[in-house]
């Protein structure tokens, strides 16, 4: 993937239904599981916590620390499921979850449990602790959702980017086959820049602009519809109750049939 590689903090992805987002999450994903590097320290860190604590930490079995609340596979490596409301201090009173140090974390639609912004009041305060602490164990969270002003505040404002995916282009082979995935995002370094930009859709508001890009078929790592089977949780089946056009011909208001 192009541009420059971030090895610690908060990233927020935004934008709309279809624009991109769980794409350039997706390509983050592929870049971390590859990067050897993190991976390398991560194991460094390990190392030295077990002999610090006095005890055997896990190693990853997959030679990489990328979690994901949505599958993405690449060259043979699967992302570790979590979840993101478990990732707090340790603590006596919430149950949590503990990750190795250069760990990265992957976020669709983050606006839910913990990360939504509707009960931030209730955060509990060893989760607070930790996303202020990301850079100590060098964690690299990516999160995405439709608007910047769903995540939670006390989140939020600990990010030190702010993505906005403008554009995606693809490349064919000969045989029209999928070979690169290139995503131009508009970015924002203040939080306020990018509630304006919501707002107003003002392009002066975009400090910098990038191309994020993937080679091979970035569509094959994860399932951009993976939601779907969320629809039909149920034991029931469709509805399909019918209109009663008489109660709008008895309503005080015009009424007027159409043929289409």
């Amino acid at each position: 993937m192009e541009n420059q590689v971030v090895d610690m903090g908060i990233r927020v992805i935004f934008g709309k239904f279809g624009a991109g987002k769980g794409t350039l999450n997706a390509m983050f994903a592929c870049s971390e599981m590859e990067d050897s590097e993190r991976f390398e320290n991560s194991l460094k860190y390990i190392e030295y916590l077990s002999e610090l604590k006095g005890r055997n930490y896990t190693y990853p079995p997959q030679g990489h620390c990328v979690y994901s609340t949505f599958t993405v596979k690449y060259n043979g490596k699967t992302t570790y499921d979590f979840d993101p409301d478990k990732f707090m201090l340790p603590n006596n009173e919430f149950d949590y979850s503990l990750f190795p140090p250069w760990s990265s974390f992957h976020v669709d639609e983050s606006q839910s449990g913990n990360l939504c912004s509707y009960d931030w009041s209730k955060f509990p305060k060893p989760s607070l602790l930790a996303f202020s602490r990301v850079r100590h164990p060098h964690y690299l969270w990516t999160l995405d959702l439709q608007f910047v002003t769903n995540l939670n505040k006390n989140i939020r404002r600990f990010a030190f980017e702010y993505l906005i995916p403008l554009d995606i282009q693809n490349e064919y082979n000969c045989l029209n086959q999928l070979v690169k995935t290139s995503v131009i995002v508009g970015v924002f370094k203040v939080y306020e820049n990018a509630v304006k930009y919501e707002e107003t859709l003002d392009s002066n508001l975009i400090e910098e602009y990038r191309v994020y890009s993937h080679n091979g078929n970035i569509y094959d790592c994860f399932d951009s519809y993976g939601k779907l089977l969320e629809f039909f949780d149920s034991d029931k089946d469709f509805s399909y109750s019918k209109i009663k056009i008489s109660d709008y011909k008895n309503s005080e208001k015009p009424f007027e049939e159409i043929v289409l």
